[in-house]
């Protein structure tokens, strides 16, 4: 198991869930985000879900 992935599955907390998903540079190159109008009001304190290495 890659070293970032120990340290990932060794900080989940006892009722965590965590979901790990490997892309290479070319697959995130041509990945399509699509939203609708609405956008969303982040709140103060939100921590951020999303963490790229």
């Amino acid at each position: 198991m890659d070293a970032r992935l120990r340290a990932i599955a060794w900080q989940v907390p006892k009722d965590g869930k965590v979901h790990v998903l490997s892309v290479t540079d070319k697959q995130f190159e041509t990945m399509a985000v699509f939203r609708g109008s609405a956008r969303e009001k982040r709140r103060k304190g939100t921590p951020d879900q999303l963490m790229l290495f």
